[in-house]
């Protein structure tokens, strides 16, 4: 969970398919449809068909099936990997914490660039810092080092 860089893993609740790290289907359906056939299907059983699925239809991407798992804050799916204990996964990369960078005010990440107080984020519980240099203000990872530059998991 919290080791770094473990290439080909997905999160304890998230499972691969297709390369790339999904929420379970069990804990997107309660365990009524646990095989993921798609980023949008789910199954009951083997062989999956059209009658013993279930489709969420995908009006926006990173929602309903297609959506990581919850440590990773059920954002979009990411490719295998993990992040240090002090970042989390924003678009397939990891950036240290914004609740590290903003002393918990703004924990929520949602750009390289943004931090939001809850959701829905807005301009008015947002924080932005304006970036000039690529790996500065919030578009850090977390390393033992210092702060580097954001990385792939």
């Amino acid at each position: 969970q919290g080791c770094p860089h473990f290439p080909g893993v997905c999160m304890e609740n998230e499972e691969l398919s297709l390369g790339v790290c999904y929420k379970k289907c069990a804990l997107l359906t309660e365990g009524a449809f646990p095989i993921r056939t798609t980023a949008w299907w789910c199954c009951q059983a083997q062989p999956c068909s059209f009658f013993n699925s279930k489709f969420v239809h995908m009006v926006l991407p990173c929602e309903g099936f297609d959506v990581a798992g919850s440590q990773e804050g059920q954002g979009c799916p990411h490719f295998p990997g993990v992040c240090m204990e002090n970042e989390e996964l924003s678009l397939g990369v990891c950036y240290k914490k914004c609740a590290l960078l903003t002393e918990g005010a703004f924990p929520i990440r949602t750009t390289a660039w943004w931090c939001c107080q809850a959701q829905p984020c807005s301009f008015f519980n947002s924080k932005f810092v304006h970036m000039v240099l690529p790996c500065e203000g919030f578009d850090v990872a977390g390393s033992q080092e210092g702060q580097g530059c954001p990385h792939f998991p």
